[in-house]
């Protein structure tokens, strides 16, 4: 088992499985992502809107809401995916305008989930639901951590465990190059560290074509392996495309 791989290596998970409350909201992504019409989403959701001034980090309490999410109009299809969220954490009104949230939690999950969350979830979702991955564990949202660390961790956003062979996918919603060569480093980096040289990475982005295998190719030859890592752009999110090129990576 996972739990019992990270162990071998000294590590712990730090976390633990937390319901998913967002099924009907994740519905709509996905026809979105069907329809090819995800550009729309990121059109609609101003990012800086959603983060507090002074550190660009996403807002996590009532008290670091901005002005300019509170004068915030939401537009479609962030407006429809607000409103398919269970009611308690629906931050937009139907007519678009700012809806204060009753605690610090409803806003913290909201945000995170509009942020970047909902694709965590949608490729594990796709995973557990293919038939060819079954005899394989699958698991979501893993923070892990040493003994010897303190308060540091990281996290496994999806993994694969095939056997002895893990294969840890780090997903990302930025389509800048810079911050997915980042999460590419770190996502090779940890799943060695946990899974040893047989471990594969698959770094999930918004990025073009031409820019994600050109990251590919930089990173293979920065790391010094070839054929460990898989990196995948906004057009490799329709559910038939990306099963079909994890099998080949995968193998």
């Amino acid at each position: 088992s996972l739990k019992e791989l990270i162990e071998l290596h000294g590590y712990k998970r730090k976390n633990e499985d937390s319901p998913f409350k967002f099924t009907e909201s994740l519905h709509v992504f996905k026809e979105l992502i069907d329809k090819g019409e995800l550009k729309r989403y990121f059109e609609a959701y101003r990012r800086e809107n959603f983060c507090k001034k002074d550190t660009q980090m996403l807002i996590e309490k009532k008290k670091e809401i901005t002005e300019e999410l509170r004068n915030m109009k939401a537009t479609e299809p962030l407006l429809s995916l607000v409103l398919a969220l269970p009611e308690e954490y629906r931050i937009f009104n139907a007519d678009g305008t700012f809806r204060e949230p009753s605690t610090n939690e409803q806003i913290e999950k909201t945000i995170k989930f509009l942020d970047g969350q909902w694709l965590e979830q949608y490729i594990y979702e796709l995973i557990k639901e293919e038939e060819s991955f079954k005899g394989y564990e699958v698991e979501i949202n893993w923070e892990i951590t040493r003994p010897d660390w303190g308060l540091n961790r990281f996290e496994l956003d999806v993994s694969i465990l095939k056997g002895y062979q893990l294969v840890g996918l780090s997903c990302t919603t930025s389509h800048d190059r810079k911050i997915c060569k980042s999460k590419g480093f770190e996502i090779l980096h940890r799943t060695r560290q946990i899974g040893g040289d047989e471990a594969r990475a698959v770094l999930i982005t918004r990025l073009e074509h031409a820019k994600k295998d050109g990251l590919r190719d930089e990173l293979e030859i920065d790391t010094g392996g070839r054929e460990n890592i898989l990196v995948l752009g906004e057009e490799d999110l329709k559910k038939e495309i990306f099963i079909n090129k994890l099998q080949k990576f995968i193998g």
